[in-house]
């Protein structure tokens, strides 16, 4: 393989060069992109509003979302997202509970969130080569409310700025944790 010199042959050195970039690029491919696509698996809390109580869904879920509820197949499903905070740790899980259970277990339900029809319709067949589709969808069609009314506000509008305040208003220290299933 080497000349009388002890050095390697051009072809050889080429070779060598040849494999050692295809081991690179295998292993990169294993490392980055061979394979299934990762799942989500991160949960969120849900409110099913027919009966007021909390279920787990996706994290990833586009608000409404199916509740346990709704008939199977309906068109307009009413599952909202839930935003369960409490001063100290959080329980084990607040899945099933009403409001008042939270309450009981030592949190709150901060306040409900969902899109408005638009907007979900734009989430739900968003681009993915337009990553601020969900900030500019979100700012302009995500409504929020509190637990115990019937009214929306959008999401960036004083009404809900007030509902989401009050929740820190629920600890003494003004700093409520986030619970999450």
């Amino acid at each position: 393989m080497s000349d009388s010199s002890g050095n390697l042959p051009i072809a050889s050195i080429i070779k060598l060069t040849a494999a050692l970039a295809l081991l690179a690029g295998a292993v990169m491919l294993l490392m980055w992109g061979g394979g299934e696509p990762e799942l989500d698996i991160r949960q969120a809390y849900y409110f099913d509003p027919q009966t007021s109580q909390v279920f787990v869904g996706p994290a990833s879920g586009i608000a409404p979302i199916p509740a346990p509820s709704d008939p199977a197949g309906v068109l307009e499903p009413t599952g909202v997202r839930a935003f369960i905070f409490c001063c100290g740790p959080c329980n084990a899980s607040y899945d099933n509970m009403t409001p008042e259970q939270i309450k009981e277990a030592g949190a709150i339900i901060g306040w409900l969130e969902r899109y408005t029809p638009e907007g979900r319709e734009i989430l739900m067949r968003r681009n993915d080569q337009r990553p601020d589709t969900d900030f500019e969808t979100g700012i302009s069609n995500k409504l929020v409310r509190a637990v115990d009314s019937d009214r929306w506000y959008p999401a960036e509008s004083p009404a809900a700025n007030r509902i989401r305040y009050a929740t820190r208003q629920h600890c003494e220290d003004g700093s409520p944790n986030l619970c999450t299933p």
